[in-house]
């Protein structure tokens, strides 16, 4: 018998991003408060049965197919530790721009856990999918919870935070992206980095539902090393906050950047005055945790 199953991926943004000490297993240790945002993903599953084979194919620029992909590690992953025999067939049209500091990889892998468990009955528990999705990636435990959260250690340890005000992104790519290797790389290299502790003013505005204290609190260790290597990169940034933005960042180790607006009408005038200056630019709200887990 033949099982299918659509489910989207959204895309995520670090409003905060602190990059701390190094560990023995070769990871950094990190606090960031992450909201979810609405840029998505489309994941269609084919699931019947067995013997095990696993195929993923990607409709989009940037994503690897096979094995190489992290949808294709989350069904090994799944099959081996429900102990089952399934053919896996997925398929993935993408709509987050990659090697842009959106998470695009985490989150398909942690809707292609949700789906998989889902498709057979449920046979893991949250922990157990939280502990496997860790093993994938640093950043498909948030996508896991989904909304705004807390991470610390590596990524793995994530707190719920309350949702967000409602507030519009608009997110700026130049046409290459920025390897996360190299971007820890230049980090390490720093003589001085001081600790901002931007996460816990961010949670405290968050609770309080001040959309501007959030824009006054954004913050990413990246931006220096980054926007050294691709001053490009910093012209967005700086280019977000000319045209409105309340506040505007680096999302994650790039390429992308992003900027905050109040007013969707707002935003999507900023995003057609970018491309009008022949860039790319994409419009996305902030999303609740029961959007962003929605199907």
């Amino acid at each position: 018998m033949m099982t299918s199953f659509i489910i989207r991926a959204c895309a995520k943004v670090n409003l905060t991003l602190e990059v701390l000490d190094r560990r023995p297993d070769g990871y950094h240790n990190l606090e960031s408060v992450t909201i979810c945002i609405g840029l998505w993903d489309r994941l269609e599953f084919e699931v019947s049965d067995g013997p095990a084979e696993i195929a993923v194919s990607v409709e989009g620029e940037g994503a690897p197919e096979g094995e190489e992909n992290t949808v294709y590690r989350a069904a090994a992953s799944f099959l081996a530790a429900a102990g089952r025999e399934l053919k896996i067939k997925a398929m993935i049209t993408k709509g987050i721009p990659a090697q842009a500091g959106l998470g695009g990889g985490s989150s398909d892998a942690a809707a292609a856990l949700r789906a998989l468990n889902g498709m057979t009955g449920s046979p893991l528990d949250a922990e157990d999918l939280q502990a496997m999705g860790a093993e994938i990636g640093s950043d498909v435990p948030l996508f896991m919870i989904g909304g705004t959260v807390l991470m610390r250690g590596r990524g793995e340890i994530v707190t719920p935070l309350p949702d967000v005000p409602r507030f519009w992104l608009v997110l700026a790519k130049p046409d290459y992206g920025v390897s996360t290797a190299a971007a820890y790389a230049a980090l390490d290299k720093a003589a001085d980095r001081t600790r901002r502790h931007r996460a816990e003013a961010t949670s405290a505005a968050i609770r309080a539902g001040n959309l501007r204290e959030i824009a006054e609190c954004l913050w990413n260790d990246f931006e220096v090393p980054v926007f050294q290597m691709h001053p490009d990169i910093r012209g967005l940034k700086e280019r977000l906050l000319e045209i409105g933005a309340l506040g505007a960042l680096l999302a994650g180790s790039g390429s992308a950047v992003f900027g905050i607006f109040d007013a969707p009408t707002l935003a999507e005038s900023a995003r057609e005055r970018l491309q009008s200056e022949g860039g790319a630019a994409w419009l996305a709200p902030s999303l609740t945790r029961e959007e962003s887990l929605a199907l």
